[in-house]
């Protein structure tokens, strides 16, 4: 760690003005820290910062996650803890994935107690799906992904709520393919199967489609579910678009158990093979 450029300290509270520190290859911006209540119960500290390009490759090795593609940046607004409480003065923008995540409204309670409680809104803005699906076992998808969590509610840092929603944006000019192993880890999901135009598309890897969304909101251990369009008794998770081979993906089931739900994305994450049916 660099030392600090400058410190000021008056009674219990203590101002630092921290040089940026290397981090991989990009660097922390901590800015201004302050510190206040040192020694008592009434402990408070404020902080801001920037994170500059740092390779998400080697932050992922380093941190033992899948390798991912691309670079993470962003800043970061004051932060305050106070009693186990940390709250943001602003929101927190963190470029991803050549897209932009914008978290809102954090507030995190009981920070070190036992059940710790998080609270935030996420809007996501054109994340490419390509960079993303590289990093996962999930199939290939090409394209852009833009959506929302809203009204996340976490405790002990697993969801309890949130309404979720993610698709593609109407201007996104493609290409869009979606991979027959895509489609399956869909397929496996909660119900949902695959709409094949002829028997002939089995022997096909990669699909043409025009759009694709999903949403999930979160309530009472159920997730209800939704697509990007309605289908007779069902909703469409993928539609067909551009050149042939097309294809669409419609789902049945609008309530899934959430922790079923979870095991069946790992699964599809883990498997080795998958079959169109």
């Amino acid at each position: 760690v660099r030392p600090a450029d400058s410190m000021a300290q008056s009674g219990s509270r203590l101002r630092l003005e921290v040089s940026p520190v290397a981090f991989l290859d990009g660097s922390i911006k901590a800015g201004q820290v302050s510190v206040s209540g040192l020694g008592s119960d009434a402990l408070q500290v404020t902080l801001g910062g920037q994170i500059e390009p740092v390779s998400l490759a080697k932050l992922s090795v380093a941190l033992g996650w899948p390798e991912m593609a691309g670079s993470l940046s962003g800043v970061l607004p004051a932060a305050h803890y106070q009693d186990g409480r940390v709250t943001l003065d602003g929101k927190l923008a963190l470029n991803i994935f050549d897209g932009e995540i914008e978290l809102a409204d954090l507030e995190v309670e009981n920070l070190f107690g036992l059940v710790p409680r998080f609270s935030a809104n996420l809007k996501v803005d054109k994340l490419d799906l390509g960079l993303l699906t590289k990093t996962f076992e999930f199939g290939a998808i090409t394209g852009r992904s833009s959506g929302y969590i809203n009204h996340l509610r976490m405790e002990s840092w697993q969801p309890v709520a949130f309404d979720s929603w993610f698709q593609t944006p109407p201007a996104d000019p493609g290409p869009h393919k979606i991979s027959q192993r895509a489609l399956n880890s869909l397929s496996s999901v909660g119900g949902i199967s695959g709409a094949l135009q002829s028997t002939l598309l089995r022997f096909f890897d990669d699909f043409s489609y025009r759009r694709l969304g999903i949403g999930c909101k979160l309530s009472n251990g159920t997730c209800q579910m939704r697509g990007i369009a309605d289908h007779r008794d069902g909703y469409y998770i993928v539609q067909g678009g551009g050149l042939w081979p097309q294809i669409n993906l419609v789902g049945y089931n609008r309530q899934v158990n959430w922790p079923v739900l979870l095991q069946r994305l790992s699964a599809a994450a883990s498997a080795d093979e998958f079959e169109l049916r």
